[in-house]
C-alpha cells in the first residue's frame, strides 16, 4: 500500500485563488486541482527550457495563426509553392497583405503587440535566431537575424513583418534586406 504524498503549504495571494477558483467552476474541477495541475504544467514547460512567460507568447502566436487560418507546411511544399509562383511582385505583396491582417488581428486581441512581436516572429518558425525590437519616440526598429534564410525568404519576411506593422497603426521608415539579415524601421502612421 503506498502511503499519501506529504503536502506542504503555499502562501498564495487571495485574488490569485479567487481567480483559479472561478476558472476552476468553468473547468468542471475543484481549484486545488487544477492549482497542481498548473504547476505540474509550469514544471514540464520550465523543464523543456522555456520560461512561462515564452511559453504564454507561444500559445498567443499559435492561437492568433489558428484564427487567421494559417497552416503549417514542410519545407519542400513551400519551396515548391514559392517556385510554382512566377511573380515575385505578386508573391510579395500577398506576403505584406497576410501581415496587414495579422497585425490587425494582434492589435485587437494582445494587450501590447508590438512587445509581443518578437515572441510571434519566433513562433511561426521563420529559421530566426536572434529578434531586437528598439523603441522610441513612439516608433523603433525591428532587426532579425536569420540563420538558413535564403535571400528570397528574407524578402516574403519583411514584407509580412512590413505587412503586421501597418496593421498595428506604422508606417515604415526605412528597410534593409539580405541574406542573414532583416532591419526594418518604423514610426506611428501620421
Amino acid at each position: 500500500m503506498t502511503k499519501p504524498e506529504e503536502k506542504r503549504l503555499v502562501y498564495l495571494p487571495k485574488t490569485l485563488l479567487d481567480k483559479m477558483a472561478s476558472l476552476a467552476v468553468r473547468q468542471g474541477e475543484t481549484a486545488t486541482r487544477l492549482i497542481e495541475k498548473s504547476l505540474e504544467a509550469s514544471a514540464k514547460i520550465l523543464e523543456e527550457g522555456y520560461s512561462l512567460d515564452e511559453a504564454v507568447e507561444l500559445l498567443r502566436a499559435l492561437k492568433s495563426l489558428r484564427m487567421l487560418g494559417g497552416q503549417f507546411v514542410p519545407r519542400n511544399l513551400y519551396e515548391y509553392f514559392v517556385k510554382a509562383n512566377n511573380s515575385l511582385e505578386k508573391t510579395l505583396g500577398a506576403w505584406r497583405e497576410a501581415g496587414r491582417a495579422h497585425g490587425a488581428y494582434v492589435k485587437e486581441v494582445l494587450e501590447d503587440p508590438l512587445k509581443a512581436l518578437p515572441s510571434l516572429i519566433k513562433a511561426y518558425k521563420w529559421d530566426v535566431l536572434n529578434v531586437e525590437l528598439k523603441l522610441s519616440g513612439g516608433g523603433g526598429k525591428l532587426v532579425c537575424v536569420t540563420s538558413s534564410n535564403s535571400l528570397d525568404d528574407n524578402l516574403f519576411l519583411s514584407e509580412y513583418l512590413i505587412g503586421v506593422l501597418e496593421g498595428l497603426g506604422y508606417s515604415i521608415s526605412r528597410k534593409e534586406v539580405m541574406r542573414g539579415l532583416l532591419v526594418i524601421e518604423f514610426a506611428p502612421r501620421k
